[in-house]
């Protein structure tokens, strides 16, 4: 289970990257997965997901290796009239 540090850690490592890939909005969000909170990172893209988009974000503190699930959905960005 990630914690909102971990996470907050991986959008900021990795959201460069996710917006070459076309994400308009990369957030981190609290979430319940197999009955216990944990945080993910959400990317939204407009139209598609890019198929090579990887499941989880990986990075490496102090000794230990920390994985952060990554969710997409396609949500249209808001463009004020």
């Amino acid at each position: 289970m990630a914690t909102l540090r971990d996470a907050e850690d991986a959008r900021e490592a990795y959201a460069e990257r996710l917006r070459r890939l076309g994400a308009h909005a990369i957030i981190v969000k609290q979430v319940i997965r197999k009955k216990k909170k944990t945080f993910v990172v959400l990317a939204l893209f407009d139209k598609k997901v890019p198929s090579d988009l990887p499941k989880e974000l990986r990075l490496k503190r102090q000794d230990r290796s920390i994985s952060v699930e990554l969710v997409s959905r396609v949500a249209p960005s808001f463009h004020p009239d």
